[in-house]
């Protein structure tokens, strides 16, 4: 909160110098009542920038991480164990297809000297 306010009063005084400057001495073709509008409209314009800029420095990066954890639990993890079901079910039916060519094997009395799916995906 601390930091809120800080960086409030900073933007604000910084607004509100330079918003002064503009209109007293750079805008000069302006008659005094329409300087001192100018400069009423401005520090509302002002104000609400300050506040803004200062509120998304400060909790920006909290939002940030809301919106990442967010999308992380419903779309992220979601999508990876989908990816490894399925990479499970291609491990498993790898598996299968090779237990029942060595179980046809065996039943034939041939040899069997293909190596198991594992040894074949270390590449």
């Amino acid at each position: 909160m601390a930091q809120y306010f800080a960086l409030f009063t900073l933007f604000a005084s910084l607004g509100l110098g330079f918003l002064l400057w503009y209109e007293v001495f750079w805008n000069t073709a302006d008659t005094l009542p329409q300087t001192v509008l100018a400069i009423s409209k401005g520090l509302g314009l002002n104000t609400a920038g300050a506040a803004g800029l200062s509120l998304q420095i400060v909790e920006g990066p909290r939002f940030v991480m809301v919106a990442a954890d967010y999308f992380t639990k419903r779309w992220l993890n979601p999508l990876k164990e989908k990816l490894r079901q399925e990479g499970r079910v291609e491990t498993n039916a790898k598996w299968d297809a090779w237990n029942a060519r060595r179980m046809a094997a065996e039943e034939k009395g041939e040899p069997f000297n293909e190596l198991p799916p594992s040894a074949n995906s270390r590449g």
